[in-house]
């Protein structure tokens, strides 16, 4: 029988999982704290890649998965392990500049915070890690944040006018090592 890989896709279903049943809660919460007004709005879109914004029908914000390369470590022929890396990619549009930097910083805790939420599950008796049970993730690591550009949403009838909009994303970058054989 041959060995079947997984590779990155269960731990992108799994992301994809935790994140639709956790992420808006976790907004809730964060904006029960937020007094200067730069609230994030739910997520509405939870996906398994990351799409080009102009074709984002079912509106913003939307939440996608990057899958990035892995590296094959300890190959012993019989067994293999595997250090996968994927992004979260949040992305959000608003018509102010400053509220939209605001919402991608809080975008990025809300996420960060869903994604050890789920890192520290086991503690309570009962509960296991959405990373670990369905993605076969020993252990997730935060690899850093990485921002998209600031990108305006221009009227093209007056080239000198302020944009309409302002659209951008933020990914948190994730790595797990698993079992591949």
């Amino acid at each position: 029988m041959l060995p079947s890989f997984g590779l990155t896709e269960p731990l992108v279903t799994a992301t994809v999982t935790l994140l639709s049943s956790n992420l808006n809660s976790t907004i809730d919460s964060l904006n029960a704290t937020i007094t200067d007004g730069y609230k994030v709005p739910h997520a509405v879109q939870f996906l398994s890649f990351v799409p080009v914004p102009s074709t984002l029908e079912g509106g913003m914000p939307a939440v996608g998965v990057q899958r990035l390369p892995a590296q094959f470590e300890d190959d012993l022929r019989v067994s293999m392990h595997a250090r996968h890396h994927w992004a979260i990619v949040a992305i959000l549009q608003h018509t102010d500049q400053r509220t939209l930097s605001w919402q991608l910083e809080r975008m990025a805790q809300a996420v960060a915070n869903t994604i050890q939420a789920d890192r520290v599950a086991g503690t309570p008796p009962g509960t296991a890690s959405v990373l670990k049970t369905q993605g076969g993730a020993w252990a997730t690591d935060f690899e850093g944040t990485e921002p998209g550009p600031l990108l305006g949403d221009l009227d093209v009838t007056d080239p000198e006018a302020p944009p309409r909009s302002y659209l951008s994303w933020t990914a948190i970058l994730l790595s797990a090592k698993k079992v591949e054989v």
